[in-house]
């Protein structure tokens, strides 16, 4: 078994009679149209990719073969985090060959030792790429005839063209072969690859001055990164407006770097770079920006998480709301599913009667279930509308008549009005469960054991997301809500819990009793006596049913705790606070940062930017605190 690895894989004389079988398929195609019948081709591209791809595909499919594979991460399982050892095992039973592209080098070197089928390299990170390779041999060997005697110029990125290195590679290894390397000093070719051509006595002359000047100057992304912090700092109303007014602005030259003389590189410019190099190849900069700005607060001593602060806010999604269409989509189980189904599965056991060891055994029976379920389970579907300009738009309803297609950005402060964590979903994503992001994100970057009181308003009023709380040791302040009832009739709160006894007890003094059955939503059913209920004085003000039925979270004491912290002086006081925290930064960013729309399409992108737009209210809040 032989892999296609690098192009130095193959010696000249079998590269030669690859190529010549090249030449003889692309002149006699039906000759070979059933040369691999039978056999299937695994296309594993971690990485997007057009023409390579479709040539791999369209290739065996002429052969008379078939197709498997997948066209991004995002769509395998790498993105759950299996590696590409685990994945080329389970290919080698499904294939017969295998061609893999990787961001990363060396990747499928990696595959060739794990795998029991052969792997080409359909390119990997910087490094190689021999396949391209073989096809750049093979047309300049159609147009001169010969690999042999003459001279190649190389121009543009030679440093990360990995097509570059490839070639390299292969043509060294023919006669009188000259190399003229053309490319700025930033993007030369790597060093070992000049190694290369000196080990093997190959005559090449490195040209900077053949490489065009005539394009415009490139931009330092620091340059790119501190004109959008400008726009934000000084509440201009467009990056175009920031640019004309670097012209005359000495205050933003003097920041951007810029002397008097210098020259402001046009708009257009930095609009193509920046969407290079931050929204394609360097996605998670904004958010190293952020986090930049956090840790400058954290060795300053600028936070204070004694209390946290959370809630959401709709930023207008640049969509026309009339533009839309009905979609049918899958409805993902609760994020805490399994953490409830394991909760139910226990208080079932403690009906039973079951003796200590006994009882303990069946614990671990359910603990063992409960780690083998899927997380991703799917429940069911749902109905929703769908923009036709930005997908991932949510439809928000302001009012019966008023609708807009918008973005939910959760956002998480401190008691200095300190944003701590950003999240972004569509505007039909609700804030209890964009908490589970927020949360997440607040634990995996701060020392939680920090925190006091987490405050929110009654969106976050829900019984798994007090227990989450309480479990930590913070004291949730919200607000007490009570459900809609009929006028006329008793409210839930009315009817007394016996925790002891686990019942409940009405107002004429009735027993509740459970049924004993947990739903799958975590909810037991206390129901009367009907003998009661027929008999019962107040009847006619507790159900039209033929007796009573009360409904209770396995977790409703978290609930219940939280209703009675709210009476505390203490947790009365945070919670007045929260109109001058967690909404003044959002009445800042809507007044003065341009929250209330965006410009952008896709959640990535306006994530990123508003993700931009909060470290520097951070950095302005932090400049005024501690220099004015």
């Amino acid at each position: 078994m032989k892999h296609l690895l690098n192009p130095l894989d193959f010696s000249v004389e079998e590269l030669n009679e690859l190529l010549d079988l090249a030449r003889d398929i692309s002149n006699n195609p039906q000759k070979y149209s059933h040369a691999c019948d039978g056999k299937k081709l695994a296309t594993l591209f971690y990485e997007p990719s057009t023409r390579t791809r479709l040539s791999f595909e369209a290739a065996m499919l002429n052969l008379g073969g078939s197709v498997l594979g997948f066209s991004s991460a995002n769509s395998s399982s790498a993105s759950k985090g299996e590696s590409v050892s685990d994945t080329i095992r389970v290919i080698s039973c499904y294939a017969d060959i295998c061609a893999m592209r990787h961001p990363k080098e060396g990747a499928p070197m990696v595959a060739a030792q794990k795998s029991r089928i052969p792997v080409i390299n359909a390119g990997d990170g910087g490094h190689q790429h021999p396949t391209q390779t073989l096809t750049d041999l093979m047309t300049i060997r159609e147009l001169r005839g010969s690999l042999d005697n003459f001279t190649i110029g190389l121009c543009g990125d030679l440093k990360f063209g990995r097509t570059v290195h490839s070639l390299i590679n292969s043509l060294i290894r023919y006669k009188n072969v000259k190399f003229i390397l053309i490319s700025p000093k930033e993007l030369r070719v790597p060093d070992y690859i000049i190694d290369t051509l000196k080990e093997n006595n190959v005559e090449y002359e490195e040209v900077e001055k053949l490489y065009s000047k005539l394009g415009r100057k490139s931009i330092d992304p620091v340059v790119l990164i501190k004109i959008h912090i400008l726009k934000f700092l000084f509440h201009e109303d467009s990056l175009r407006r920031t640019y004309e007014n670097l012209k005359y602005n000495n205050l933003y030259r003097w920041f951007i770097g810029y002397n008097l003389n210098e020259e402001v590189p046009n708009h257009s410019t930095y609009s193509q770079n920046y969407k290079r190099k931050f929204c394609k190849l360097e996605k998670d900069l904004l958010q190293t920006v952020f986090d930049k700005v956090i840790e400058l607060l954290i060795n300053w001593n600028c936070l204070d998480m004694t209390a946290v602060y959370i809630d959401s806010t709709h930023t207008k999604a640049s969509a026309n709301k009339k533009k839309n269409h009905k979609e049918t989509v899958k409805i993902e189980a609760k994020k805490y599913q399994k953490e409830l189904d394991l909760e139910i599965a226990l208080k079932g056991l403690q009906d039973e009667a079951l003796t200590d060891e006994e009882y303990l055994e069946e614990v671990e029976k359910i603990v063992k279930c409960n780690e083998e379920v899927d997380t991703e389970e799917v429940i069911g579907e749902k109905e929703i509308i769908v923009s036709d300009v930005d997908k991932d738009a949510g439809m928000l309803y302001k009012s019966d008549k008023e609708k807009m297609f918008g973005y939910n950005t959760s956002v998480i402060c401190d008691n200095n009005n300190y944003i701590l964590t950003v999240d972004t979903n569509g505007s039909n994503v609700h804030d209890s469960v964009s908490f589970y992001d927020s949360f997440e994100n607040l634990n995996s970057h701060y020392d939680i054991s920090q925190i006091k009181y987490f405050v929110g308003d009654a969106a976050y009023l829900t019984s798994h997301i007090c227990k989450t709380i309480i479990d930590l040791d913070m004291i949730p302040a919200f607000p007490y809500t009570r459900k809609g009832y009929r006028k006329g009739y008793f409210k839930k709160y009315e009817f007394t819990y016996d925790e002891y006894n686990n019942i409940y007890i009405c107002p004429n003094e009735k027993d509740l009793i459970p049924t004993g059955r947990i739903d799958k939503n975590g909810y037991m059913v206390y129901k009367a006596d009907e003998h009661d209920c027929s008999k019962c004085p107040f009847k006619e003000k507790c159900t039209k049913n033929k007796y009573k039925q009360i409904l209770r979270h396995v977790w409703e004491e978290y609930k219940e705790m939280t209703n009675d912290y709210r009476h505390h002086s203490d947790v009365k006081d945070i919670y007045k606070q929260r109109p001058q925290h967690i909404e003044r930064v959002f009445a800042d960013g809507k007044m003065k940062y341009g929250l209330r729309y965006t410009y952008f399409r896709t959640k990535e992108r306006v994530h990123r930017e508003l993700t931009l737009l909060y470290a520097c209210m951070n950095l302005k809040k932090f400049s005024l605190h501690h220099y004015v």
